[in-house]
């Protein structure tokens, strides 16, 4: 089961957390996660994946799935900043999501 824990700290958070297969992460500039308090507000923000503490992991090698950037995603103290977390929206399940959001550029 997915986990993540923000901790309040001054004018964010510090998130850490681990999802063992995030499907499209490698491939992926930009994360969007969910993370509960524990108060149990749900909160969703968006974290490069290039940031300090963000790792993924190519590690998925399920049958006919080798391709697809599939793998290991952990959050180990990642700094998120208050103004960059959102309240989200009803029905995210009170549990860790990740989901990739590849940018690509038409030419």
């Amino acid at each position: 089961m997915p986990s993540a824990s923000p901790e309040a700290d001054g004018d964010g958070f510090w998130i850490s957390g681990t999802k063992i297969c995030s499907t499209g992460n490698i491939y992926a500039d930009c994360l969007s996660w969910s993370a509960v308090e524990d108060n149990g507000t749900a909160r969703q923000f968006f974290i490069p994946t290039g940031a300090e503490g963000v790792a993924i992991e190519d590690d998925w090698d399920g049958f006919g799935q080798k391709l697809t950037g599939s793998g290991k995603t952990v959050f180990e103290r990642v700094r998120v900043k208050r103004a960059d977390i959102h309240d989200a929206p009803d029905g995210v399940p009170r549990s860790l999501s990740f989901t990739a959001i590849p940018f690509t550029r038409s030419i």
